[in-house]
Order: structure tokens, then sequence, then C-alpha cells
């Protein structure tokens, strides 16, 4: 399971909480048995045939819609003529649904592609949407028979969580009535999504996730506070969910897997956290991360909540890491290239050798807005599993990005709505708050530079990590390559797939002399290929003049021109472009 995944990703380290995730594998697959168990034995007892699961009304992430049906007997059901008639319209494909089987339903058949892979495919509905204040659902199958009517709702007794926190809502008993809302729970299972508001998508299409009897408290980010040692303030929500309470009182506790110190790493500034009666906002952890000047591990915080001195049962753990910033930089990820078209943005990354992959959560991206530096780490790496020497993808878009570059494993595709940079963009590379690496210059709006990579692309070609841009080391695509291209073959100068590109290997700079260079006008160009055409920008990226040509000798007088850095484009008879500066003085 994805909640699993998670959390041996990102807590390895402590023993505690590997016999805490091994208990909670080892219950839920008892939860499975027996729910299979359930199923079973309720199909037997002629049940409807067809039962509705899971509903996913209000999902933070591009609104995005579904409902899981479930085949409730011992035999497969011909879905032909089943509808769904109220909520959303949907008429159920001429297809047999096999015995045990979801069948999932979406507004966005492409978007819960992105979000939950090829692997769980969904039909997308005819019309309408769902609610986020309540809806009523009924389907109907080939004879018309209502066999499914509820109406959810986002207020108590419903679980009020999944009216835009992240979770889906849960069926949990299979033969009880659909319309008790206290037959439904909030999801708990990750799917791994970052949020730019923080906080995951949990939900778990064509899977049953099963029913927790005393769930009651919640955190959107279980596991996920990922903070720099830097003096900062964290208020960390807690939801409750039983807001129909007349209220109640926890205490927020460190646990013994808490390796960070009390008053020499954080301070607690708030612990108890009130509940009023029928309050659905949140309470806040409060607690101060202390900068200091020692080298040390990575460092986390875990609390437990209790109530009346004892631990609420089921409470997830409240996990901040602290990424401390004295310690030496292992350099263990650099980066490779990047991609930009009109739909999909790609950061190509390479994980070095020996990189641990627990480590990966203290590196992070940051783009520049038009030359106008970075707000430091916009985006944090997590979840991904790359293997050591492997080059692995940073996307905004992991159906468009296999579209695009063709197969890629899974496992090397993070996914997250935090990317957001154009082709005039430069890009860092941190690791615990450091540059380590960067592509363009920061402080430079690209626009009409030679690393200018709007619809298209630049790669890397010698390894290593580096602070400051050297433009030489980089294969460019030419601006506007990939524009309108939907597959990289396509391409009259595609993205090279290899993880490093080689000079020797790629077509795409051509040889090209330039003299004299600085110059104080007349400039002459001589190419071992042959010229077709010749572009050239002024300082500040306006078009000044544009040639055709047919030759490997060419002359260009900037004698009428201002000083400063001109951006001469060079396109050859293969159609491949290479931009060159020269000085005018």
């Amino acid at each position: 399971m994805h909640y699993i995944k998670l959390k041996l990703d990102q807590m390895a380290s402590s023993q505690y909480l590997q016999t805490l995730i091994t208990i909670k594998t080892t219950m839920r697959l008892l939860f499975s048995t027996l729910t299979a168990t359930l199923l079973t034995f309720f199909s037997v007892q002629g049940q409807d045939d067809l039962i509705l699961t899971e509903i996913m009304y209000n999902s933070p992430w591009e609104d995005l819609e579904f409902l899981e049906f479930y085949n409730n007997t011992s035999e497969e059901i011909d879905l032909a003529g089943y509808a769904v008639v109220d909520g959303v319209d949907y008429n159920f494909p001429d297809r047999a649904l096999p015995a045990g089987a979801f069948f999932v339903i979406t507004n966005d058949s492409v978007g819960f592609d992105r979000a939950y892979g090829s692997a769980d495919v969904a039909y997308e509905w005819d019309s309408g949407s769902l609610r986020n204040s309540g809806e009523s659902v009924q389907v109907i199958n080939a004879q018309l028979d209502t066999i499914i009517s509820l109406e959810y709702d986002d207020i108590s007794p419903w679980p009020h969580l999944a009216d835009g926190l992240g979770p889906s809502i849960n069926l949990c008993d299979p033969a009880g009535d659909p319309n008790d809302p206290n037959n439904w729970q909030t999801n708990y299972s990750s799917t791994l999504i970052d949020l730019t508001q923080g906080g995951d998508i949990f939900a778990d299409p064509h899977e049953w996730d099963p029913c927790v009897s005393d769930f009651e408290f919640w955190l959107q980010a279980p596991a996920r506070n990922i903070e720099l040692e830097d003096n900062v303030i964290l208020e960390i929500p807690i939801y409750y969910e039983n807001t129909e309470d007349e209220g109640i009182q926890v205490v927020a506790t460190p646990n013994n897997s808490t390796t960070a110190l009390i008053d020499v790493d954080f301070r607690i500034l708030n612990d108890t956290l009130d509940f009023g009666p029928g309050q659905v906002a949140p309470e806040f952890i409060v607690i101060e991360l202390i900068d200091d000047d020692l080298p040390e591990d990575r460092e986390f915080i875990s609390f437990n909540l209790f109530m009346d001195g004892v631990i609420v049962v089921n409470t997830p753990l409240v996990i901040v890491n602290i990424l401390d910033d004295d310690s030496p930089l292992s350099r263990g990820v650099e980066i490779r290239g990047v991609i930009e078209t009109a739909d999909l943005k790609v950061v190509e990354l390479f994980a070095k050798p020996n990189l641990e992959l627990i480590t990966l959560i203290n590196y992070g991206l940051g783009s520049a807005n038009n030359g106008g530096g970075t707000d430091s780490i916009e985006l944090i790496i997590r979840h991904l599993l790359p293997e050591d020497g492997t080059c692995f993808y940073i996307t905004n878009d992991t159906v468009l990005i296999k579209e695009f570059l063709g197969p890629i494993d899974n496992d090397l595709i993070y996914l997250t709505d935090d990317l957001d940079f154009n082709g005039n963009d430069a890009i860092e590379l941190f690791e615990r708050g450091q540059v380590i690496d960067v592509f363009g210059r920061i402080d430079e709006d690209g626009e009409g530079t030679a690393w200018e990579y709007t619809d298209s692309w630049a790669k890397k070609l010698s390894p290593g990590n580096r602070t400051s841009f050297e433009e030489n080391n980089w294969n460019y695509g030419g601006v506007a390559v990939l524009d309108d291209i939907e597959i990289n073959d396509d391409a009259a100068n595609p993205y090279p797939l290899d993880c490093l590109a080689t000079r020797t290997e790629s077509p795409n700079q051509l040889d090209v002399e330039i003299y004299p260079n600085p110059t104080s006008g007349l400039i002459h160009l001589r190419s071992s290929k042959e010229m077709i055409d010749i572009k050239v920008f002024s300082p500040i990226g306006a078009a000044l003049e544009s040639k055709m040509v047919k030759g490997n000798h060419h002359s260009l007088d900037l004698s009428a021109e201002g000083t400063g850095v001109y951006l001469i484009q060079i396109t050859d008879a293969h159609q491949l472009s290479s931009f060159f500066t020269v000085i005018k003085f």
C-alpha cells in the first residue's frame, strides 16, 4: 500500500517506527482478509450486486473526482444497461465486471491517470460533477431498478475531512446502509502527490481500505514536515473527525522515537489541543526549531496525542524532519537536463552512486522568475526511489512525460504541482538549503540568451555539480524546437535520452568560429557545416536581423549598434541551431 511505502521511505532510521509499520501492515492484512470474507458472505446472502465503495468529491489536486464501484457477488456482472442517473450522468459500457472487481468512473480520465497511474484505469463520465456540499448519487441496472441510492454530505456526522483537505471517503460495511454516515470513513492511504498548499491526496481507487473503528484524529500531511534548522516556528494542524462530540482536549507529547532534544533542538510552544463542539477547523501543535552551529545527523520530532494521560489509539504520528545546515554537503544529486513546452515541465536529475535513498529529502529545487532570483527551496524531493547512478525526472504530468519521452519506470518519476518555470527561467538545486548545482543565470532573464529553452530543452554535457552556470557545458535544443511537438522523436532536434549527453555524440552544437570577438563592428562567421539562416538579437533580446544564407562563410556588420553583448543564432542545413555571443565595444 502507498501508506506503508511512505513510512518505509521516510522513517527507516527508527526501530520504533519500523515496529509500528509492521503492526500496521499486519493489521491491514487482517482487515483485508476479514473484508474479503465479509464480501463473500454477503454476496451469498443476496445483497445488491453492484455497490458504491469510495467517493472523492472534493480533491484539492486538479479538482479530480471519482466514484468507485465493486462487484459484491461471486459471479461476474454484465454492466450493459447500468447507468448513473443522479449526481453525474454515466452509461456503463457493455462489458463484464468479474466477481470481486472494482470499476471506477471519474470527471477526468487523463488527470486520474496522472494521479494514480495507468494500472488504475478509470472511465470518464458523460457530464455533471459531484457537489462539495453534498450530493445524491443514484444507479440503476438494466431492468431500470434502482440498486444504489445514497446522499452524502460534507458535515458531521459524515466525514467532513473529505471536503477539500485531501482524502476520499470509504464504505466500511458492504452489508450496511450506504446512507448511514457512520458507515463511511476518511481514507488514510496516501497517493504521494505533493500539493502546493501542503499535504497529500489520500485515496486508493481499485482497492478496499478497511475502516478503523476508533479513527478520530487526522493529520493532513503525516511524516511530511521537512524543515531546515533555521529558528522557524511551525504550526502543525490536527483535525478532529467526530465533531458531534461535546468537545475534547488532547495533549501532544514527543514519543520515545524522537531524536531531537527539547530546548536544544526545538521548543514546544503549544501542545494542548482543545476541540469545541462541532468544530471542523484544526487545532495546532506549535513548535520552534532552534538553530545551532553543530554538525548533526538528520533529526526528527515525533508526537503522540494523549487524553487524560492515555495515548489515543491509531493517532497518526506527527513527524517533523529537521535538516541540519551545518554538516558537510554530499552533493549526491545533480541537474542533468530541463524540458519546457506549453504543457510539460521536466527537470532531469541524477542520483549519484552510494546515495542513500532516505537522504533525498535533503534536496530541493527552486526556479527563478524571469531573472528575479529564487525564493530558495520551492520543492522538496520526497518519496522517490531511484537506484544509484540513475537519472530520474521531476515533472508536472506523468502522462505527458511518458507520451513525450517514451516508457519510463514509475519509480523514476516524481509528480508535483509545485514545478512552475518558463523557458527563460534558471533552476537551482539545493542540498540542506544550500545551492549545489544550477542551470542558467538566476539573476538574468534568459529570453534571447544562448541558454533560453522556451518550447525546447537543455542537456548537460559533462557531469558534476557547479554553483555557477557554465554555458558551454550544455547542449541546447534551440528555441521552439518542441513547439507543437507531442513526441520527442518527431522534433527536428530531439531531447537526448542518455543520462548524460556527450559532445562527440551530440549534433546539437555547431562548430562555428566568430572573429574578431570582441568587435568594434564587423564580424566574420566560419562554420564547419553549411549555414542557411542567421539571426541577430540585441542585448535586451530584440530581433535585429534575420538573413537567409547559403555557405560556410558569412560576415555581419554591427557598427551601427550600441555596445553590449549580442546573440547570434545560426541554423545549418539540417535545421540544427546554435547560439553564440558577441561582445560589441
